[in-house]
């Protein structure tokens, strides 16, 4: 769990590179990227930056190719946070790209779903069979099936020796 030192280093952090994305490194690449959270643990030796891209966000090529980027000016980062921080050791910079909104995304659209679903269920009819004074004009209700006894050739109160004799 990060304590207070390692809640204030995060926001350090967060704060120096969203500047140095913009001013100290000069590469248009890192126009499109957005910190959206550091944490850094109570040890103070790793700081894991989520990031996120504002234009190409679904295309997985330049999400792999932004953290590529970001893996080989780390180094040059963690240079430029060692003053900024104040700190003995300076964290090593973690990168991983931060998918919490697509996840949101995705549960929006099941729970959608469901809901369609749901409101499909409510709209169809009940019951299986209609009634009978729903039934379409000109069609007859079905004959009762046969009983056991009529098909064996007996009435009812009739005994099948009645019919030998």
């Amino acid at each position: 769990m990060t304590g207070m030192r390692g809640r204030r280093v995060a926001e350090t952090v967060k704060h120096h590179l969203t500047q140095a994305f913009v001013r100290e490194l000069g590469d248009r690449r890192f126009e499109n990227v957005v910190i959206t959270e550091v944490a850094v643990p109570e040890d103070l030796g790793t700081a894991w930056v989520s990031v996120r891209l504002l234009v190409g966000d679904d295309d997985e090529r330049q999400r792999k190719a932004a953290l590529k980027l970001l893996g080989h000016v780390a180094s040059r980062l963690r240079r430029s946070l060692a003053p900024k921080l104040g700190l003995k050791r300076v964290p090593e910079l973690r990168f991983a790209y931060d998918t919490g909104l697509d996840h949101s995304r995705r549960v929006d659209e099941i729970l959608r779903e469901i809901a369609a679903e749901g409101a499909a269920v409510e709209a169809a009819p009940t019951g299986t069979e209609p009634a009978a004074d729903t039934l379409p004009t000109g069609t007859e209700p079905a004959e009762p099936e046969q009983s056991l006894a009529e098909a064996d050739g007996t009435t009812p109160g009739s005994h099948s020796s009645d019919q030998e004799h």
